[in-house]
């Protein structure tokens, strides 16, 4: 890797520490593992209109909004 390539996964990995607990088990599920918003839902008991709610927060955050 490159020292450039090196700090940009460091900036990645400083703005993923900033979501909470639940973000980041929010953003796993519908990213990494591809589960789509219903199904979170259903797993972390909230609502779709929730689970919306915290990924747009989840985007501010990494945006750095």
């Amino acid at each position: 890797l490159t020292p450039e390539t090196e700090n940009q996964i460091e900036l990645i990995h400083e703005k993923l520490r900033k979501l909470t607990k639940r973000q980041m088990e929010i953003v796993r599920l519908s990213f990494w593992e591809g589960i789509n918003p219903r199904e979170v839902a259903e797993i972390v008991h909230l609502s779709r209109t929730r689970i919306h709610q915290i990924l747009n927060e989840s985007f501010d955050v990494l945006r750095g909004s």
